[in-house]
């Protein structure tokens, strides 16, 4: 869609036009947004201040229009401004954009939308979004208490881990010893954010290449493993693996996303607390087929061995999920060594075979069981479920007899 074609007149009606179409918006958010910042000079201010509410509303262009205000912050109406703060602070996507707006303007705003900063950092989907610009930005215009107190509601946050490890790193000298002290006690992950830091002391050129990769790397398996509720000992061997494999350049020509996930899919299941890729895939926002893809390059280039798939590990390790009783567990775990015993595992996925066998299990102990959740971690549909459900069951009765 490509809006310069059109006359000036045209271009406005249209933008007005299709911020009523509930449905067109998120198609082409990066290119509306791209129309209303090539035109702001030229639209008429109640237009445009029309517009920027209009799309602030639609989910796929929010973010967009969170950076158009920033970017002209200037010259939006302080009313409009203020709505649109407000209004798109609700959104999750456009959190980068709205503390953006916020942490570059700080000193002129009133306290109730400084006070955005705040909510949006308690919030665990947009604190990472927060961290970021508090923490890395030269731009910013927040005061030094109100840095610290952002920084210090953040660190309790498993997911913002690299932000914080670079203020320590980056503003050693400059941090009061308390606050220093206190970021590093308030964090969950102590000894990831101090791998961090040691990291970032080491690649003493901020411009180098491998610090760039591990500036965006280390976020997003910060942001994953909290999506995947994965502890701070397998984050931590994750991101040394990431490291190596940075170092080595074996990182080159894949993206970061999906090598991330390929490395937490081989790790976890090293550990005994396998995530499986569809899982890993949903959170990871690319596609099981890359992610599979990047785990068998990661294997090859590094010369690791393929974790063994234990049945055994996903049972424990859903039942734990699941919160269900030890003698569910223990009853899945006859089942399985019946099936084992027939075969009948063989060849099988063993997350599938898994999550049928703690159903089964589940059903002759007449124990109710969070069914959902299970089809969430192990991946697979309701069908798919019965399916290995049945199919278990009369093979067992079948070879029993």
């Amino acid at each position: 869609m490509v809006f310069e074609n059109f006359p000036e007149r045209v271009n406005v009606e249209l933008l007005l036009e299709l911020a009523d179409k509930d449905d067109v918006a998120g198609i082409f958010a990066e290119e509306l947004a791209e129309a209303i910042a090539k035109n702001f000079d030229n639209i008429p201010e109640n237009v445009m201040s029309e517009l920027l509410l209009k799309f602030a509303e639609k989910d796929g262009a929010a973010k967009a229009i969170a950076h158009v205000v920033a970017d002209k912050f200037e010259a939006i109406p302080e009313n409009v401004r203020t709505e649109l703060l407000f209004k798109l602070a609700e959104n999750d996507s456009a959190a980068g954009g709205v503390a953006k707006a916020i942490a570059y303007n700080f000193d002129k705003l009133p306290e109730n939308i400084r006070n955005l900063l705040f909510k949006l950092a308690e919030n665990d989907s947009t604190a990472s979004k927060v961290a970021h610009v508090v923490a890395h930005n030269k731009l910013n215009k927040i005061d030094e208490d109100v840095r610290n107190k952002l920084l210090l509601k953040l660190a309790e946050k498993d997911n913002v881990n690299w932000d914080i490890a670079y203020v320590v790193a980056d503003k050693f000298n400059k941090l009061p010893e308390n606050i220093r002290n206190e970021l590093l006690l308030k964090t969950p992950n102590k000894d990831v954010v101090s791998l961090y830091v040691k990291w970032i002391n080491e690649l003493k050129y901020p411009n180098s290449t491998i610090f760039r990769n591990l500036s965006v790397a280390l976020p997003e398996l910060d942001r994953m493993c909290s999506l995947l509720d994965i502890g701070e000992t397998i984050k931590e061997e994750c991101a040394h693996l990431y490291r190596e494999a940075t170092d080595k350049g074996f990182v080159k020509g894949r993206s970061i996303e999906s090598v991330i996930g390929a490395i937490i899919f081989y790790v976890t299941r090293n550990k005994g607390e396998p995530r499986t890729l569809e899982e890993i895939a949903e959170k990871s926002r690319r596609s099981k087929k890359e992610i599979g893809r990047s785990y068998k390059h990661v294997l090859n280039s590094m010369n690791l061995k393929p974790p063994k798939t234990n049945i055994e590990d996903y049972i424990s390790f859903y039942a734990a999920k699941l919160g269900i009783s030890n003698t569910a567990e223990e009853e899945a775990q006859k089942i399985l060594n019946e099936a084992k015993k027939y075969g009948i595992t063989a060849g099988r996925g063993p997350s599938g075979v898994a999550g049928a066998i703690i159903s089964l299990a589940c059903e002759q102990i007449r124990e109710e069981f969070p069914k959902k959740e299970l089809l969430d971690l192990v991946g697979i549909t309701i069908s798919t479920l019965h399916s290995r459900h049945d199919e278990i069951k009369s093979k067992i009765k079948e070879k029993a007899k």
